[in-house]
């Protein structure tokens, strides 16, 4: 009994030393909270190409989330088309990043800017690896 205890013991302090070592080298890394990473969505869908939409990706590295930004003019504008082009460059974005999943924040907002005659559909997402 003893001696199951105390490998038990033994393989349970191998295991936090390997893991305390790894949370050193995270804690090692001082990420920058503020910065922001652009990057133009992706549309390969020539349906999608056709709306004169644009995505915007806003990256924030250090806490895995983005705002997608879907750009068009107010006329042109459908919910269901904004939806399919902000899908399509989210799922181009995490492969490429080496993402895995991605969850919705927070309901989507469209704005609608009269004076510019745009409406900008923003969605807010967290990827997950």
């Amino acid at each position: 009994m003893n001696k199951v205890f105390a490998s038990i013991l033994f393989v349970m302090c191998i295991t936090v030393g390997v893991f305390a070592q790894e949370s050193k080298d995270i804690l090692a890394k001082d990420p920058n909270y503020t910065e922001i990473e652009i990057v133009e969505g992706k549309v390969t869908s020539e349906y999608l190409k056709r709306n004169q939409g644009t995505v915007t990706i806003e990256y924030l590295a250090a806490y895995d989330e983005a705002r997608v930004i879907y750009s068009c003019p107010m006329e042109l504008f459908e919910q269901s088309v904004a939806m399919l082009s902000v899908e399509e460059s989210i799922k181009t974005f995490i492969k490429e990043r080496g993402y895995y999943l991605y969850h919705y924040l927070r309901p989507d907002l469209p704005q609608y800017n009269n004076e510019k005659g745009t409406v900008d559909y923003i969605v807010f997402i967290e990827l997950l690896r």
